[in-house]
């Protein structure tokens, strides 16, 4: 065809065919199937996440209908010539290859601005449409995950779609529905009707043909119908390039808070911030440092609320959710940091800011003062030892009985009866 063109690294002779699909929540995927150029010398290991555009003249205008990275090429030799099968994904895929966690706590944020914060990151953009996009209202935690992962997660979470760029060959998003531009309509002889259900609602879906190239979130007038393009798929084979479309009506989907949520029991260490009343600020271990908002957490110690004390800035603690998602996160437990990897669920300790301490562990009770005033109880040994004056008083008698009692005394010891 004069009208469709090819640019790749790879010294392609001919084309037998080829088909892309193009589609929210996917990345957009091309097959092709050639012949290469055997007088053209080129390394085919060179052709792993080389790109593959593909431009389209129609009505005298070219589009790139399809760009991306190929991610598997092979070769069989076929009597004189070699014949080559690739496989490529749009340049989203890019987004899908490192896994990570971070905490966004910054609640006047939107869903679109999260997503656009972690594609940027990765060196992509963003588009996101206003209209759909909405706050965060509470954090969203990103928990081993790649970027694509994450985004397509918070895009189920409100209802919206995200939609991978396949013209200019970067990790670039759409976050909703794209605003495209009105389109002559298609074909209507050989349309399938599917009925689409909705919530509670039924739609109309459509699955048309033609011979010119739309784009998703593209609009025309379908069957007495306003109906948006929601997918494109296109295909080559015997010289000809025909495309098929899915039609909707509606460009909202309902929230999904299923599969698309972490697993209630999550937990999150991190250090504490800030205290405010019954509330807690912490900046999360994940976060590596990083500003992520000004939120507040409750604190709901593992003890109970019949007695407890709040812990103090600077402190080790969990954040912990109750349910699925991150609606339901509390502060938990605060850890003793001078107590190491030694600590255990069976030793207890109360640290308070001005260094007293009360220390109920496996092999001890200790109650101090500072440092300078201790009562220590052990299995086999009782001291206590102060800076100060230390007096033992009762109304009735004092009896001290063991192997063997020391006093320690730099001045004087005074026992007296009264």
């Amino acid at each position: 065809m004069d009208n469709l063109k090819i640019e790749t690294d790879i010294p392609i002779l001919h084309v037998e065919h080829f088909c892309f699909s193009w589609k929210p929540y996917c990345h957009a995927v091309l097959d092709l199937e050639g012949y290469v150029d055997r007088n053209i010398r080129w390394n085919p290991g060179q052709s792993y996440n080389s790109r593959i555009k593909i431009c389209f003249t129609d009505r005298g205008k070219s589009n790139i209908i399809y760009h991306g990275y190929i991610i598997e090429a092979e070769i069989k030799d076929v009597g004189r010539t070699s014949q080559i099968y690739i496989k490529a994904m749009s340049a989203s895929c890019l987004l899908d290859r490192k896994i990570e966690s971070r905490s966004f706590q910054d609640t006047a944020k939107t869903y679109g601005e999260v997503v656009r914060e972690n594609v940027q990151t990765d060196g992509g953009q963003v588009i996101r449409n206003q209209e759909t996009d909405k706050k965060i209202g509470c954090p969203v935690i990103r928990c081993e995950e790649t970027t694509w992962q994450f985004a397509n997660r918070m895009a189920r979470r409100l209802g919206n779609y995200i939609i991978p760029d396949v013209e200019t060959g970067n990790p670039n998003l759409w976050f909703g529905m794209r605003n495209g531009k009105e389109v002559s309509t298609l074909p209507e002889a050989q349309c399938v009707i599917q009925m689409n259900a909705v919530g509670k609602d039924i739609g109309i879906r459509c699955k048309a043909e033609g011979r010119s190239f739309y784009k998703i979130g593209d609009r025309m007038e379908y069957l007495g119908q306003n109906v948006t393009i929601v997918e494109v798929e296109g295909r080559y084979q015997q010289g000809e390039l025909t495309f098929t479309y899915i039609l909707e009506e509606r460009t909202v989907r309902q929230p999904d808070f299923g599969e698309d949520c972490h697993s209630a029991g999550q937990g999150f260490w991190g250090i504490i911030k800030e205290v405010k009343e019954e509330s807690i600020k912490i900046a999360l271990d994940i976060d590596h440092g990083q500003e992520t908002g000004d939120y507040f957490y409750p604190w709901y110690p593992e003890t109970g609320n019949a007695l407890y004390a709040m812990p103090a800035v600077g402190a080790k603690a969990l954040l912990y959710f109750f349910s699925a998602g991150e609606q339901e996160g509390a502060v938990i437990h605060c850890l003793n940091k001078k107590a190491g990897e030694s600590l255990s669920y069976k030793d207890r300790f109360l640290n308070i800011k001005d260094g007293n301490v009360v220390d109920l562990s496996r092999g001890r009770v200790c109650f101090s003062r500072g440092s300078d005033h201790k009562l220590n109880l052990e299995d086999e040994v009782i001291s206590s030892s102060t800076s100060k004056g230390l007096k033992i008083v009762a109304e009735g008698r004092i009896r001290l009985k063991a192997k063997q009692i020391m006093i320690s005394t730099p001045e004087e010891l005074n026992l007296c009866q009264g």
